[in-house]
């Protein structure tokens, strides 16, 4: 099984056994929501509906009725909360956890920790958001309350999705959905179908995305615009994303419709948005370019930071590409002053990205390699980000289970205390419960140091490797070149190198597009490993620029194999180049001499000749003389 669904899947088996005696949760019991007339107002006008709410809160204090209350001031935290009366949800929440607690009323208990996960979570304090809602659905188990444990899960789905664990987060919510699914409850699926679309968008499956945006569209009703429009909007980017251009500008082109006619301006940005990546996909950069300057006029209105920002590096990119680097560097300098105000790492390495490839077509390739650089390090302390998230996710449900089980054992204690079962059997019961529950410990700790240590060679990889072609990067090539240079000087042994430059590069990415440019520098990397053998090296220095390393291997024989290389090069065929346009590379190679002092002299000789290749017309493999 994958590792990252055992936790869920070894919790269900001891909650299995912990709870042995008792009920699992009943597909009968889907009790109904109290007051469901003050519920439906509270969701429709929380301000209106908030009057009679409080005024019923007051009469079931003076009657001393505490369910009332509980009630009262559950439908008042879901106001204050839509009001974003931040105090008042607070001191409602407080009331609400301590009443439940005083009166032992668990049901309203696990409601309160749910308002409570959602406030903590948008206060950044994830790990105790997900701790509230894993008590609430021990609760929902423990009650046998199917719906509570439909919305507990769909509600840590929302909280995993924000927390950016998507895949945890969808399996929380296919859950919710099926058991609303099976209950019939058509309100609260309406509502998921679209949480479970955006997942599905996010993790890539956009057939998937589209399947439940659809459903969504067809459980609204014809009055509702809005909702509809935006639905439309959903699955037109999706469309986008799946390269399906035809559907995509369908539903787009429908959506901004309504949005005009009904002046919903930042959805109607959204929409001139994902018009301007359909374009984009469609290599019409100027058409896409005039989409995304309408969106940004729109979101600069609306002040909409974020999607400015989107619009801004867009832009940017598309400028680059339409060789305006003037019109490219004052998008770049806006979407900086944005991120500046962001603290996002993600957003940085966008921008950072994007001054890498504007500084190299400045030809100020000491700023681009420091970008690349900088990127680099944004890159790994995303990962590493990740990491921790997603480790700290499956701490707190370790812990959760941990605590499930204690309650599961003291209930058990309760039970063999009340009806002084003193049998064999019963011993043996209770022997197994705590064997089980010593290895779930066992196990989760074990699964998590495996996940760990997973994580940990991933990015060591990642740090070392090209992101597009799987190379080597520059940082790892001269770790290694500089570690057999130091061997060739200890030991005596032969070494040669190779600086190897793509032939008119440029020119593909102008006639072709920067996806074949892409295609090129894989089909490179390809046929050079092929070639090589196991002890040979190659990375990537930056471009289109190379850098071979030959182990134990004099001069001639390293230009052999960069010759054999050339022609498997020629005859290579790229996806969207025609088959007549060459494919060369020009090569310069050195061999370690004993005078050489550093691999930097080494590698100035090797880069010397193959300026010399260049200048000779390309196409050329030249061995510097000794």
């Amino acid at each position: 099984m994958p590792l990252a669904r055992a936790p869920s899947i070894l919790l269900q088996i001891f909650l299995l056994f912990a709870l042995s005696g008792e009920k699992a949760v009943s597909s009968e019991d889907y009790p109904p929501i109290p007051h469901p007339e003050l519920y439906e107002k509270i969701w429709a006008d929380p301000a209106a509906a908030l009057v009679p709410v409080q005024k019923l809160y007051k009469q079931g204090k003076a009657q001393q009725d505490t369910a009332l209350q509980l009630d009262m001031l559950l439908l008042m935290a879901y106001g204050y909360d839509s009001l974003e009366k931040k105090e008042e949800l607070s001191s409602t929440l407080s009331k609400g956890i301590e009443l439940a607690r005083k009166t032992g009323d668990r049901r309203n208990l696990a409601y309160f920790y749910l308002r409570k996960a959602y406030s903590l979570n948008k206060q950044g304090q994830r790990r105790k958001a997900l701790e509230l809602c894993n008590q609430a659905i021990n609760i929902a188990h423990e009650l046998e309350d199917n719906r509570l444990l439909a919305i507990s899960l769909s509600d840590r789905g929302l909280i995993l999705t924000e927390q950016g664990s998507e895949e945890a987060a969808l399996e929380d919510l296919l859950a919710a959905h099926e058991i609303f699914e099976k209950h019939g409850d058509e309100e609260n699926l309406s509502i998921l179908y679209s949480h479970i679309g955006n997942v599905y968008f996010n993790l890539g499956q956009y057939d998937k995305a589209i399947l439940f945006h659809q459903k969504s569209a067809e459980s609204l009703s014809d009055e509702e615009f809005r909702n509809i429009a935006i639905v439309k909007l959903n699955i037109g980017a999706a469309y986008t994303l799946d390269k399906q251009y035809g559907k995509a500008e369908q539903f787009l082109g429908e959506a901004r419709q309504i949005f005009e006619r009904e002046k919903i301006l930042d959805s109607l940005g959204l929409a001139e948005y994902w018009l301007g990546t359909l374009r984009e996909g469609q290599k019409a950069s100027r058409e896409a370019t005039e989409h995304y300057l309408r969106a940004l006029s729109i979101f600069m209105d609306e002040q909409n930071v974020s999607m400015q920002f989107n619009c801004r590096t867009r832009l940017a990119r598309l400028y680059l590409q339409l060789n305006d680097t003037t019109s490219a560097r004052h998008q770049l300098n806006e979407a900086e002053t944005l991120v500046s105000g962001m603290n996002n790492d993600t957003a940085m390495l966008t921008v950072t990205r994007i001054e890498s490839r504007l500084a190299a077509a400045n030809k100020d390739f000491e700023a681009a390699f420091n970008h690349c650089q900088r990127s680099t390090s944004l890159a790994e302390k995303i990962h590493a980000e990740a990491s921790r998230s997603n480790l700290e996710r499956l701490q707190v449900q370790f812990e959760s289970a941990q605590k499930e089980a204690e309650n599961a054992l003291l209930r058990e204690k309760n039970k063999v205390q009340k009806l002084q079962i003193s049998s064999n059997q019963a011993q043996r019961n209770l022997a197994l419960i705590i064997g089980v529950l010593i290895l779930i410990i066992l196990l989760f700790t074990f699964l998590g140091f495996l996940q760990q240590r997973r994580m940990h060679r991933k990015m060591a990889i990642l740090a070392m490797s090209d992101e597009l072609t799987g190379a080597a990067n520059r940082r790892r090539i001269f770790q290694m070149a500089q570690e057999t240079f130091n061997q060739s000087v200890r030991y005596k042994t032969p070494f040669s190198l190779a600086m190897v430059d793509l032939d008119h590069f440029k020119e593909i990415n102008d006639r072709y597009g920067h996806e074949a440019g892409d295609e090129t520098l894989k089909a490179f990397v390809r046929v050079a490993q092929q070639e090589l053998r196991k002890q040979d090296a190659i990375g990537r220095m930056g471009g289109e620029e190379w850098l071979l390393i030959f182990p134990h291997t004099g001069a001639q024989d390293a230009a052999n194999s960069i010759r054999r290389i050339a022609a498997a090069f020629r005859n290579t065929k790229v996806k969207g180049i025609p088959q007549d346009h060459p494919l060369t590379f020009s090569a310069g190679v050195t061999s370690y001499r004993q005078t050489d002092e550093s691999l930097e002299t080494m590698l100035r000789r090797a880069d010397k000749v193959l300026y010399a290749a260049k200048n000779k017309g390309r196409d050329q493999v030249i061995l510097a003389e000794d």
